[in-house]
């Protein structure tokens, strides 16, 4: 009867230590990770609008910081999360037409291009565990920065242009011990225009700053470029802190 007693003293011991050092964790989750993103460009646009050889996708590398917000109200593992990715697109040239006729050969060589792009985000998820397996969803905005160099011969500029767009996401969560987790998430991004420092969208007439001088305009209305839109797919590890 004593070695039971003692037995469920041990017992109750090392749950009460375990519940001790999880209620020591402050509730900060910290992913970093990379994976694949639906991010339309194009590799060459050579002489004709109806052949722009797209480019699908691109891989990105990022991270992403998580603080369960729910701790505080009694709705644990709701969390509010901050995230930035670094997509690694390759776009290539548009060739330069004459004004008179854009569909002729290019008569004054091709605009040369390269950017650099960084997305952050910012959202909320909600996490169900169930014995070191987690699963979570929920929603975040997500707002694109890009940098693009437009160089040709004896020409060189500069635009900074942005976009805003929104994603729902789903992802599952499986604990390696009780700091270290994998993360795989799959998100949907409903992408939003390409703009110019003043507001105006940059893949229409209404371009000001004629960025990108005689581009199938048609087009790209049913699929905008250089944006982060459509399926996303990212694997990570993760620490709980």
């Amino acid at each position: 009867m004593k070695k039971i007693i003692l037995m469920i003293l041990a017992a109750s011991f090392v749950v009460f230590a375990q519940d001790e050092k999880e209620d020591n964790k402050i509730g900060l989750n910290i992913v970093f990770g990379g994976g694949f993103n639906t991010m339309k460009s194009w590799e060459n646009y050579p002489d004709a609008p109806d052949n722009l050889d797209d480019i699908p996708g691109a891989g990105l590398i990022g991270m992403r910081i998580e603080y369960d917000l729910g701790q505080f109200v009694g709705f644990p593992y709701t969390c509010f999360y901050i995230g930035a990715d670094y997509p690694i697109t390759q776009i290539g040239k548009i060739t330069r037409f004459t004004d008179d006729d854009p569909a002729n050969l290019p008569a004054l060589g091709a605009y040369e291009h390269s950017h650099t792009t960084f997305l952050f985000e910012y959202g909320l998820v909600k996490k169900f565990y169930f014995d070191g397996f987690g699963i979570y969803f929920g929603g975040a905005y997500l707002h694109e920065s890009l940098s693009l160099d437009k160089e040709s011969d004896g020409y060189s500029e500069t635009y900074k242009l942005y976009s805003g767009n929104f994603k729902g996401l789903f992802g599952i969560n499986y604990m390696i011990d009780k700091a270290w987790f994998f993360d795989l998430q799959l998100s949907y991004t409903a992408a939003g225009a390409l703009m110019n420092e003043d507001g105006e969208k940059v893949f229409t007439t209404a371009d000001s700053e004629n960025i990108f001088p005689n581009f199938p305009i048609d087009d790209v209305e049913k699929n905008e470029y250089l944006v982060p839109g459509g399926l996303s797919v990212k694997i990570g590890l993760g620490v709980r802190l």
